[in-house]
C-alpha cells in the first residue's frame, strides 16, 4: 500500500501561453504530441537543435488557443524566454503569473484529502481537474502514483491544507525526500540530476518524455537519429556513495584503473546513507563499482 504522504513546494515554473496559433506553434517546439484533446496533461521536454535536454514541464491543455507550462525545477523566466525567442509571425503570446503559485505533491490518502479541501474532482490518467482554488494533475515523482495541485498563494489556506493533512497523520515531507524518493526511483529532477548537456535517452526520459511518431520539432531529427540507433552512449543512474565530496559537483568518476567513467552529480543523504546520481559511460557497464579520487567508493544502484 502506498504511504500517505505530502510535500508543499512552490513550482519554478508556471507560464501561460495563449492565441490562435498556441496549439500549432508549441507543436513544433515540445517534444511530445499534443494533438490531444481539451483538458489533457502531457509530461515532456524542451530541447534545442542538438536536441540536449534545456528544460521540463508538464503542458495542460485548456483549448487549442490556450496551454499552461508547470515546471517542478525550470524557471518561469526561461520557459517565456525559450519560446518568445521562437515566436516570428504566429499569434501567440506567453505571460506568467503576477503572484507566485503554490504547489502540493500527495501520495496516498491524502490525494483525496487534498482534492476534497480545495474541491477538486480527482482528474483522469492523462488529464488535468480544476477548481474554484486550483488545478490538479497526476505528477511524475517516484514510483509510487502522485498527484500534484497547484493553487494560488494565500497564506491562511495554505495553513489549513497543512493542519488538515497534519491531523490525518498524513507525512509531510521535505525537499530532500522527495529528491531521494526521485533518485531511487530513476525519476531524475530535470536541472538537478540531469544537466544542460544531457540527452533524453542518457537519463531515462528518452521513452517517457518523447514522441517519435509526430512531425518536426526542435531537436527531432536527433531524436530520430537515436532512435533508430537504439541505444545511448551514456546512462543516468543511481549510486551508493560511501563519503561526500568535497566542493560542488559535478565530481569526476574514475574506473579501478583510473579511467574515466563518468561523473557524479549529486550526493544526498538518505537513512543514514549516501545516494546520489551518476553518469556513466555505456562502455562501463560491465563494472559496478567506481570512485571519485582516493577514498570515495561509488557503487551502482539500480541499471536502467
Amino acid at each position: 500500500m502506498t504511504e500517505s504522504k505530502a510535500h508543499l513546494y512552490q513550482p519554478a515554473g508556471d507560464v501561460t501561453v495563449e492565441g490562435p496559433d498556441t496549439a500549432y506553434f508549441l507543436q513544433g517546439q515540445f517534444s511530445r504530441d499534443l494533438r490531444v484533446r481539451d483538458g489533457s496533461s502531457v509530461y515532456g521536454l524542451w530541447l534545442d537543435a542538438k536536441a540536449k535536454i534545456k528544460a521540463d514541464s508538464f503542458l495542460l491543455k485548456e483549448s487549442e488557443s490556450r496551454f499552461r507550462a508547470i515546471s517542478y525545477f525550470s524557471p518561469s523566466s526561461f520557459l517565456q524566454e525559450n519560446l518568445e525567442k521562437r515566436i516570428i509571425m504566429d499569434e501567440v503570446a506567453t505571460r506568467s503569473s503576477d503572484s507566485p503559485a503554490a504547489g502540493i505533491s500527495l501520495w496516498g490518502e491524502a490525494i483525496e484529502l487534498g482534492l476534497e479541501f480545495l474541491k477538486i474532482d480527482r482528474p483522469e490518467l492523462e488529464g488535468f481537474s480544476t477548481g474554484p482554488f486550483g488545478v490538479a494533475f497526476w505528477g511524475r515523482r517516484s514510483e509510487e502514483p502522485n498527484l500534484e495541485i497547484i493553487f494560488d498563494v494565500n497564506e491562511n489556506e495554505n495553513q489549513g491544507l497543512l493542519n488538515s493533512l497534519v491531523n490525518r497523520n498524513i507525512r509531510i515531507l521535505n525537499t530532500e525526500s522527495v529528491a531521494i524518493a526521485a533518485i531511487q526511483s530513476n525519476r531524475f529532477q530535470v536541472g538537478r540530476d540531469v544537466l544542460e548537456m544531457d540527452l533524453p535517452q542518457e537519463t531515462g526520459l528518452g521513452e517517457v518524455a518523447v514522441s517519435y511518431q509526430k512531425g518536426c520539432y526542435i531537436g527531432q531529427e536527433v531524436m530520430a537519429r537515436l532512435n533508430a540507433m537504439g541505444t545511448s552512449r551514456k546512462s543516468l543512474l543511481c549510486v551508493a556513495v560511501s563519503k561526500a565530496p568535497l566542493g560542488d559537483g559535478p565530481w569526476e568518476l574514475l574506473d579501478g584503473e583510473g579511467r574515466k567513467a563518468g561523473e557524479l552529480r549529486r550526493v544526498i543523504e538518505a537513512k543514514s546513507k549516501l545516494i546520489g546520481s551518476a553518469m556513466l559511460k555505456r562502455s562501463m557497464d560491465k563494472f559496478d563499482s567506481f570512485s571519485v579520487g582516493e577514498q570515495i567508493d561509488v557503487k551502482v544502484s539500480r541499471r536502467a
